[in-house]
């Protein structure tokens, strides 16, 4: 999401969101936080499932802003957000903000690691259990566990270390606002 929309939200909502990288949209000289709202949907045994549409509905009219901290729901699916992750990854963005890019993508790496071994320690995720210990496995590097890995990883840390390797591990000047200030170009809308 934008800034903008991160702007909008409730305090304990804005606690929720992760700043994920800053940039200068197509078409715009404005620098632009972005962020996520890291949820997962597989592998959630979904506890409004479990209640009448009735029941659902007199649950929510009761909902307030620390809906986001006492939800099962809200809670079961950020399970893959752990504070080791968390840490891990701001240090990444840091780095990355700063320009000490080889840094960075160590980092980001690291975190992406931490997410794809809480998300198999879980034990939850479809197609998961039978090929656990290769994804654990950092010489296992066969198409199917690395097709997995990318899906159970974290995928704002793997956009950063691709737009990191991409460049080759040094970040970019932009003409318009030499030299790296922690901002990138974004190519498209």
């Amino acid at each position: 999401m934008s800034q903008a929309v991160q702007e909008l939200l409730s305090r304990e909502a804005r606690e929720c969101v992760r700043h994920v990288d800053t940039v200068f949209v197509k078409g715009s000289i404005m620098k632009q936080r972005i962020y996520t709202y890291d949820a997962r949907h597989e592998g959630v045994d979904f506890f409004l499932n479990k209640r009448s549409d009735e029941l659902a509905d007199q649950e929510a009219d009761k909902y307030t802003p620390a809906i986001w901290k006492t939800d099962q729901d809200l809670i079961e699916m950020r399970s893959h957000i752990t504070p080791n992750f968390r840490s891990t990854f701001q240090r990444g963005l840091d780095q990355y903000l700063l320009g000490n890019f080889k840094e960075a993508a160590v980092t980001l790496e690291e975190a992406d690691w931490i997410m794809i071994e809480t998300v198999v320690a879980d034990g939850r995720q479809e197609n998961v259990n039978a090929i656990g210990d290769q994804l654990l496995n950092r010489n296992i590097n066969q198409r199917e566990v690395t097709h997995h890995r990318k899906r159970l990883g974290d995928g704002p840390s793997q956009a950063l270390i691709e737009f990191i390797k991409e460049n080759d591990y040094k970040a970019p000047a932009l003409p318009e606002n030499p030299p790296w200030d922690g901002v990138r170009q974004l190519e498209k809308k």
